[in-house]
């Protein structure tokens, strides 16, 4: 097929230094964007989901959690993702590098970079071209829409997905020249590796006939050897019959891509990401799509204003902007077909855009967000395809060619190098992201409430409810806006709001039937009935969530710090103890157990030996040396008559402990020294 393009540069350009320079240049061009985010923190938008939240992840690799990332299926924590390769990513970074996000936001980077390389490689391999393929790849390393995908953890999926598929078309790439059946297998494989990654590659084969087209020219019929009876087939037939071929070519990759849709149908359904149709009906949510590649077009060459997540509000759906975006796609499209032949390029990277965005167009909706920035990752390859190799086209009769294309080329980079450093700030931790976020988008409640859990997280909790109380302005019925506002309140000691603001989000929750998620919403308000002595009010909120969960070792935990108030110790206990057989692994039931049995004022229950095993056993657990833990370690020794080692811890809960309970500590340190066990009046 001609191309209308110039063959591999010659002289100084085709040298193995040139290549490797630009190599060296576009790592270049993806560090000074992106090095700054092993400064980042990690996000409360989906960073908590895939890693805080997840003790599967948090837990590393094990046989039981690699079991669990190929077998967790339709889970509502995680909204409802099937991809096993990006669990067990997460799995060896947290292996690496703990809970410390810079590693975790390195290996982004890594992943971002060897991308564009491989990008850049790929193109200059298939179109044997050196200048246009480095452009490409260039524009990919630094465009700011692809910041959300770099700079947020929890985009690993698409970076390593976007991996999988490069590597895929290079093995096409060697199929389409030598043949072979473990060829074809090795594209199949990494095809299936990609899926296994994140589904979004369900377009996979239809990108392999693109590339058939254009740069592999199979589709072309004019050179094929006449056989008996071709000759007198028209054109156009003999096309057809070409392109069944390739298509049936591709139907063991077709078939993958039905079995990974209906997956991911399944798997989302189940984890209740997909909004309902009688919620956003089939024709709102084709006009919200057109209108989304009216977005995506425009950011590419307009690239200012992008935030996350740009909210979706029914009523804002514009008709008149659908139409109108459906025109544009439907007139660029007429013009690239009728162009196909001059300029392949521009049909391929037209079409490339246009259906590698089908499934991630929200034809099917998932989420709460209008479109998305990391969508483009991959299919804005497309329009730089277009673009670039069209310009190149174009300009080979200029005069002072390469000079004007590589100022022109130069000028673009700048300008989008800097924006692209500019939008990476924005990334640096919640309350920035979502203060931008703000200011570029309207009624955002999203970023209402995530900014919010920002601030009550940083302590800083009247913040942290003009938040909550702007998000809950534009969307009354959330329920985890709600409970958290709950729990600021709670902090504030604003315990009738506190209690009020837990119902909200219970009976908001209750029309939706999460047993365990509501089951920690009566854990919660039981205890904030607690703090208000409402003792009741509390112990039901309690029995109704291990009602709910039975195997909720919060609620039994909590349910015994209210019979401990009644000073019904028996009862405390018991609650303790199931609390304790539920969650070998917390430490502080068994520390509470310790403080009963060392300092019952009720005589039958005290028991120095038992309370000096659990005291030690607490010790084991608790992840740091809580001051609380020693303090009840030293107030066990003294039970069973060990008055100078129980000095000695006290002495060091004392230097733990923060100044508003010292005083009370030096009171039992002064007794332990006088040889007396201390004798718990709280309960009294």
């Amino acid at each position: 097929m001609a191309t209308g393009l110039e063959p591999a540069e010659t002289g100084a350009s085709s040298s193995r230094r040139v290549p490797l320079l630009i190599a060296l240049g576009l790592v270049g061009l993806v560090l000074a964007c992106y090095l700054q985010t092993a400064w980042f923190d990690f996000l409360n938008f989906d960073d908590n989901v895939y890693l805080a939240d997840n003790p599967n992840v948090r837990e590393g690799l094990s046989w039981e959690n690699v079991r669990w990332a190929f077998f967790d299926f339709g889970n509502t924590l995680h909204g409802g993702n099937w991809h096993p390769l990006t669990w067990l990513a997460l799995m060896i970074d947290v292996e690496i590098y703990g809970d410390h996000a810079a590693g975790f936001h390195i290996n982004n980077v890594i992943f971002h970079t060897a991308n564009v390389l491989l990008l850049f490689a790929f193109l200059r391999n298939v179109t044997k071209t050196l200048w246009p393929s480095a452009m490409v790849a260039a524009l990919f390393a630094v465009h700011p829409l692809n910041v959300e995908s770099v700079a947020w953890v929890a985009e690993r999926k698409g970076l390593m997905s976007t991996t999988w598929f490069l590597l895929a078309l290079f093995a096409y790439a060697a199929y389409v020249r030598r043949g072979g059946v473990a060829r074809y297998l090795l594209v199949a494989l990494l095809f299936a590796l990609g899926l296994m990654t994140k589904p979004v590659l369900v377009t996979f084969p239809f990108v392999l006939l693109l590339l058939d087209y254009w740069p592999f020219g199979r589709f072309d019929v004019g050179r094929e050897p006449e056989t008996p009876g071709a000759g007198r087939d028209p054109v156009a037939l003999r096309a057809v019959g070409r392109f069944g071929r390739l298509f049936l070519e591709k139907a063991p990759l077709l078939l993958m891509t039905i079995a990974s849709c209906s997956t991911t149908y399944l798997s989302e359904q189940m984890g209740g990401s997909m909004t309902p149709s009688d919620v956003l009906p089939l024709g709102l949510r084709l006009a919200n799509s057109l209108t989304a590649y009216l977005a995506y077009l425009q950011m590419l060459f307009f690239p200012v204003g992008m935030a996350i997540p740009y909210p979706l509000h029914i009523e804002s759906i514009s008709l008149p902007k659908a139409w109108f975006a459906l025109g544009l796609l439907m007139a660029t499209t007429c013009l690239v077909v009728w162009q196909r032949t001059r300029h392949p390029w521009a049909a391929v990277g037209w079409f490339w855009f246009v259906g590698m965005l089908v499934p991630l167009i929200k034809i099917v909706h998932v989420g709460r967000e209008a479109y998305s920035d990391k969508f483009t990752y991959v299919p804005a390859i497309g329009i730089f395809i277009a673009v670039v190799f069209g310009l190149s086209a174009m300009s080979r009769e200029w005069a002072n060619r390469r000079a004007v294309l590589g100022s022109c080329a130069g000028i673009v980079l700048v300008v989008l190098v800097t924006l692209t450093i500019l939008q990476t700030r924005h990334w640096r931790d919640s309350i920035t992201l979502f203060t931008h976020t703000l200011a570029h988008t309207e009624r955002n409640y999203t970023a209402y409430s995530n900014r919010g859990l920002a601030y009550q997280t940083a302590g800083k909790y009247r913040l942290a409810l003009e938040d909550y109380n702007q998000a809950l302005a534009i969307k009354p019925r959330l329920w985890r806006v709600y409970a958290n506002r709950g729990l600021a309140y709670r902090r504030l000691e604003r315990l009738d709001e506190s209690v009020r603001d837990f119902t909200a989000a219970i009976l908001a929750l209750t029309e939706q039937g999460d047993a365990k998620t509501l089951s920690q919403l009566y854990e919660s308000r039981g205890q904030s009935q607690h703090l208000r002595q409402q003792y009741q009010e509390a112990l039901a909120d309690f029995d109704e969530a291990i009602r709910l969960n039975p195997n909720d070792a919060g609620a039994y935990a909590h349910r015994g710090a209210v019979w401990l108030s009644l000073s019904q110790f028996d009862k405390a206990i018991l609650d303790y103890q199931a609390a304790h057989e539920r969650a070998p692994q917390r430490f502080d039931p068994v520390a509470n157990l310790a403080w009963i049995y060392a300092t019952c004022p009720d005589a039958r229950f005290r028991d120095g030996k038992k309370a000096v095993a659990h005291a030690r056993r607490a010790m084991q657990l608790s992840p740091a040396r809580d001051y609380a833990v020693v303090d009840t370690l030293a107030a066990a020794l003294a039970e069973d008559g060990q008055f100078v080692e129980a000095a000695r811890y006290q002495q060091q809960a004392t230097e733990l402990a923060p100044s508003s309970v010292r005083d009370a500590l030096l009171k039992r340190l002064e007794l332990y020294r006088q040889g007396k066990p201390y004798r718990d009046q709280a309960a009294d």
